[in-house]
């Protein structure tokens, strides 16, 4: 990735109010009925500033893992941009066309993630952001559900 302009955000089209829609409006029914997931403990996650938060993936064929978090986090900030955690993914989850949620152009950037470089983690912490990372990766999609607490 090319260094971009001081001043400049790296990772962009971020675009709030479309990933807000989202939620609401498709993957929010999804997320109640059928995959209804908890947020345990979340009084102990931050709600602003710079931090990193770590987790692995449950080993399904997609990251739907990770889409559930996000959208939970994104509920309990009440869709406040300022308070997301950007999630930062390998590049090929926006650049293969087979790992974009139902096709759609730059699905995760449009979301707030961020490609995994070095200079956008440290544009992330440095502007006061907080960071969803899986240090597994796309291996963590890939081990399996049988192994899905194993990091």
């Amino acid at each position: 990735m090319a260094s971009s302009p001081p001043g400049e955000t790296p990772y962009e089209p971020f675009e709030p109010d479309y990933i807000r829609e989202v939620i609401q409006e498709h993957f929010g029914t999804a997320l109640d009925h059928y995959f209804r997931p908890r947020l345990i403990g979340r009084n102990r996650l931050p709600g602003k500033g710079p931090a990193i938060l770590a987790s692995n993936h449950s080993g399904t064929a997609f990251p739907w893992d990770a889409m559930a978090l996000d959208a939970l986090l994104w509920r309990r900030d009440d869709y406040d941009p300022a308070s997301l955690c950007r999630p930062v993914f390998e590049k090929e989850l926006s650049v293969t066309w087979w790992m974009r949620p139902f096709g759609i152009d730059d699905f995760w950037r449009r979301g707030g993630g961020i490609d995994m470089t070095f200079e956008n983690f440290q544009h992330v912490l440095v502007g006061g952001e907080r960071v969803l990372y899986y240090p597994e990766g796309v291996a963590g999609i890939g081990k399996g559900f049988a192994r899905r607490y194993r990091l």
